[in-house]
């Protein structure tokens, strides 16, 4: 029983491994696609900007599609490591930063912190908790708090005159966004939790059934062999019980079989079982 409960281990991290290879991988094309489209829309649709936020977008294109590139091509090629996503998380999160930070250079302060960009850490922090990695959702939450209070001290910093004129640039607003990502981290954090839970015991009660099936179900009843791989031993207690044993036979067997191929005789005794062994285990008997 020790044994199979190690193989279980063992089968559970080798899908969550490959899962999460499988999703990361997803993740960095994703990403990758939406910056590849979103510059193709920039480019053919918005042709009366400014060349500084040309120039702008573009370099945070140039630097960023690479290495969702890059980082897709090592999982791909077998190289996965769990601290992958972490990374992959970090660059989902810094380019968000890339954005406001271009955006607050071409534009000012007020249109970084008002326009889309910022409200891609709010995206980036929920899809993590679809990774199933408790941790991955409070790391995403800490580190676009971080950044988007370290953009807000040192970059962006609006004016007395700006955040007169716009409450929302006030640095109280902005410590409001702040707790909200870290609370939207540890939310997605609790609910990878759950969901990892959930598919954990989903996982493991599969491969339980399989493997009592494969070990005991043509020996004994489903109920003995789930009692044994409930013990840590693969034992059954001794114990006292009322029972009624019943001893069949078939009448004719022998001169049936006699002039009967193996599969004829096969089949026959099948849709016997069948009927038998529904009626037993329906009085919660068993068959041997």
């Amino acid at each position: 029983m020790a044994e199979a409960a190690t193989s279980f281990q063992q089968l559970l991290a080798e899908q969550y491994l490959q899962r999460e290879a499988r999703a990361e991988k997803i993740s960095c094309l994703v990403w990758l696609a939406v910056i590849l489209f979103t510059y193709g829309l920039f480019v053919a649709f918005v042709p009366n900007v400014s060349p500084e936020l040309a120039s702008n977008i573009t370099l945070l294109v140039a630097l960023t599609a690479p290495a969702f590139a890059l980082l897709a091509a090592v999982i791909h090629a077998g190289y996965y490591r769990p601290w992958l996503m972490y990374l992959n998380t970090f660059l989902q999160v810094t380019l968000v930063s890339g954005a406001i930070l271009f955006d607050a250079l071409a534009q000012g302060p007020a249109y970084a912190l008002a326009s889309m960009p910022p409200l891609g850490y709010a995206l980036v922090v929920i899809i993590t908790a679809f990774r199933l990695q408790p941790w991955l959702g409070v790391f995403a939450g800490v580190i676009a708090s971080a950044e988007f209070l370290l953009l807000y001290l040192f970059v962006l910093n609006p004016s007395p005159e700006e955040m007169a004129r716009i409450p929302s640039l006030g640095f109280e607003v902005t410590l409001m966004k702040v707790v909200l990502y870290l609370g939207m981290g540890v939310v997605a954090g609790i609910a990878a939790a759950r969901l990892r839970g959930f598919l954990t015991d989903t996982t493991r009660g599969a491969l339980r059934s399989a493997d009592l099936e494969k070990s005991f179900g043509r020996f004994i009843s489903r109920e003995v062999a789930e009692e044994i791989f409930a013990d840590g031993d693969g034992r059954i207690a001794a114990r006292e019980t009322r029972a009624v044993i019943v001893f069949g036979d078939i009448r004719g067997f022998t001169n049936f079989s006699r002039d009967k191929t193996p599969k004829q005789v096969a089949e026959m005794l099948n849709g016997f079982f069948e009927i038998v062994v529904s009626c037993v285990e329906r009085e919660g008997g068993m068959v041997n």
